[in-house]
């Protein structure tokens, strides 16, 4: 209610600096899906095939031998590009989100005049409000008063 005008503000703020350094995370992650790094790593440091899978290629043709190889193979691409794709993540996403975000919003919060201020808290509005409580609030504190001394008076008769 009372401070609405600030909090979507603050959330204009956080929309666009998330949705800035979501792209440039994107951008990172997508260069682990372009890059022919990964697979020739991957290929040259292929250790052969293991145990497992070296009984279950016994007897098969060449062609169901090689499939079984390069489904190994892209399995474990596929672990490797997920384990990068997730450090990026936390290092180009995570991290920036929890320090920048901090220090984007303070800046941006210390910018604001006092005037700004006020318009975004509704001061004025909120003044009124509480002038109007405050009023109503007298006046029951009147009504109590005036209630205590007829009970003075009652009681005094007695």
């Amino acid at each position: 209610g009372q401070s609405l005008r600030f909090l979507n503000a603050l959330v204009d703020l956080y929309e666009g600096f998330i949705d800035s350094l979501g792209a440039m995370f994107r951008a990172k992650c997508m260069e682990e899906f372009y890059s022919n790094e990964l697979i020739s790593f991957e290929i040259k440091h292929f250790e052969g095939v293991d145990d497992t899978l070296k009984k279950s290629l016994e007897g098969k043709t060449a062609y169901d031998r090689v499939m079984a190889v390069a489904t190994h193979l892209f399995r474990s691409i596929g672990r490797r590009v997920m384990k990068q794709v997730s450090l990026k993540c936390y290092n180009s996403f995570l991290i920036p989100t929890k320090i920048i975000m901090r220090t984007e919003i303070h800046s941006q919060v210390m910018a604001l005049l006092d005037k700004d201020l006020e318009e975004l808290f509704e001061v004025e509005r909120t003044r009124e409000h509480l002038g109007r409580e405050e009023g109503a609030l007298q006046a029951m504190v009147q009504d109590a008063r005036d209630q205590e001394k007829q009970l003075k008076v009652l009681l005094a008769d007695l």
